[in-house]
């Protein structure tokens, strides 16, 4: 009896002690998965993120920019229409998760807004259901958010912004310049800048007007001052509306000379890059 409660108690702690080891190796298993865990919520951001502010902008703020320039002060017709909005889209469709897109207009300056230039939304792109991780968040919940959130609003305002009739004044830097100081954070971010210009490109303000008969090269001093736009380093491309026969109608404007002071007044604001990336026909 003696020998067999001895051999028992001998067993008994055996197996305890395995039990107790097997018990830690699970726990570190445990936290090791944990800590992996809180590793990965670390770098994408949070598992469990905070809901995103009106603008839908990151924490960590945008990722990028985008401002869209869109001119009003001219009709254009409904294939017009349909071509600007696809490339236009096309744009927005690409954009970096993150990215701050901003729409502006260019309007009347007779009218309602004395600065020719009116901001009509600014939002960031945020993660549609295809951009999460399914372990961490809710695929379902992204892409409301995204499809509600974003595309939805834009996507009605683009078509808008197009739909308009004829205004007295065309003052086009102007809203530019509303469009770089609103919205591109210079000096504060080295996040990628873009300009888009939907536009004929005739500037017609009271600073500066193709009608009068003014020139880049007669711009000196305080009135080149008035007419200069802060881009430093941003990317600028113009999607160039064509008014057929307007020239052959205006005798007086020389192509040369609109394309002369847009290349020379981009220049001298700073732009990494200016071009043309499409040509629609207004009619």
């Amino acid at each position: 009896m003696a020998r067999y409660g001895k051999g028992k108690s001998r067993s008994l702690g055996k197996s305890t002690a395995v039990e107790t080891a097997f018990g830690l190796l699970m726990g570190a298993v445990a936290l090791g998965v944990i800590a992996a865990v809180a590793g990965v919520c670390v770098v994408l951001g949070g598992c469990f993120p905070t809901p995103l502010p009106a603008d839908l902008c990151p924490p960590t703020g945008p990722t990028g920019y985008l401002a869209i320039v869109i001119d009003t002060t001219d009709k254009i017709g409904s294939r017009a229409q349909k071509e600007v909005e696809r490339v236009l889209e096309a744009s927005v469709n690409g954009l970096p998760l993150g990215t701050k897109l901003g729409l502006y207009l260019v309007v009347d300056e007779t009218g309602d807004n004395p600065d020719g230039a009116a901001r009509v939304t600014a939002l960031c792109r945020p993660a549609s259901g295809a951009d999460v991780n399914i372990w961490l968040e809710s695929k379902s919940e992204a892409e409301e958010v995204f499809q509600s959130g974003f595309v939805a609003p834009v996507r009605a305002e683009l078509s808008g912004m197009l739909d308009v009739e004829a205004a007295d004044t065309s003052p086009i830097v102007e809203a530019i310049q509303l469009a770089t100081t609103d919205l591109l954070p210079f000096g504060e971010s080295d996040a990628p800048r873009k300009i888009i210009v939907v536009s004929d490109m005739i500037q017609n303000s009271e600073r500066f007007s193709f009608f009068r008969g003014d020139k880049w090269e007669d711009t000196k001093g305080e009135s080149r001052e008035a007419l200069g736009i802060p881009l430093a380093g941003s990317r600028v491309e113009i999607v160039r509306v064509l008014r057929p026969g307007f020239w052959d109608r205006s005798p007086g404007f020389d192509t040369d000379d609109v394309n002369l002071f847009w290349r020379e007044l981009l220049a001298s604001g700073g732009a990494s890059e200016a071009k043309t990336i499409a040509r629609i026909p207004a009619d």
